[in-house]
């Protein structure tokens, strides 16, 4: 009988001791949980105030390279506009001198935006924004002697065809730089959403 209640209290001990022991398992574990916690949460903060800077020079860049491209968008379509208008208005000495100089003024525009932004700018942009630029040129230098527009007898012997290859060379490069524009532009936005 002895021998009984001396099994049946160690097994009480027991049974107690297992339900304790339980319990300050759970409370150490939650100790260190949160201790962990507040660990993991002070070196997140920390992170983020190193990357902080890092985080608001790329959207400022993201921000001016957006503003850039819409800029340099709308002066390399508009040159397209222009160009158009040029081939028709060849033998209207006045319509025409308003448009090449209209075209003169975008396409100098166009040059001051690529070039004041390039090392700001993606160079794909840059590159093909150039190109435009470049090709722009050749469709003035058809037209101009000296700073001044050619004499109706000079823009007789112009070669219409040559003005349409200049146009349709335009054309293709606003094309490519529309794709930079594009691609560099949705590289920006996974930049964004990665930071």
């Amino acid at each position: 009988m002895e021998f009984l209640n001396l099994i049946e209290g160690n097994a009480i001990l027991m049974g107690l001791s297992a339900f304790l022991g339980g319990i300050w398992a759970k409370r150490i574990q939650t100790k260190e949980s949160i201790n962990l916690k507040a660990d993991i949460d002070q070196k997140v903060v920390e992170l983020a105030s190193k990357n902080e800077p890092k985080v608001h020079v790329n959207r400022v860049q993201a921000e001016f390279e957006y503003t850039r491209y819409q800029e340099i968008w709308w002066q390399a379509s508009e040159l397209s506009t222009i160009a158009s208008s040029i081939d028709k208005r060849l033998s209207n000495t006045d319509k025409l001198k308003e448009s090449v100089k209209f075209y003169h003024e975008t396409r100098t525009a166009l040059g001051a935006l690529v070039n004041s932004g390039y090392p700001f700018i993606d160079n794909d942009v840059y590159e093909k924004a150039h190109k435009c630029q470049s090709i722009s040129c050749e469709l003035i230098s058809l037209l101009h002697v000296e700073e001044e527009l050619i004499n109706q007898d000079g823009r007789s012997k112009i070669n219409r065809k040559e003005i349409h290859q200049i146009s349709l060379a335009y054309h293709n490069s606003v094309k490519e730089l529309a794709l930079a524009i594009r691609n560099r532009t949705q590289q920006m936005t996974v930049l964004e959403t990665k930071v």
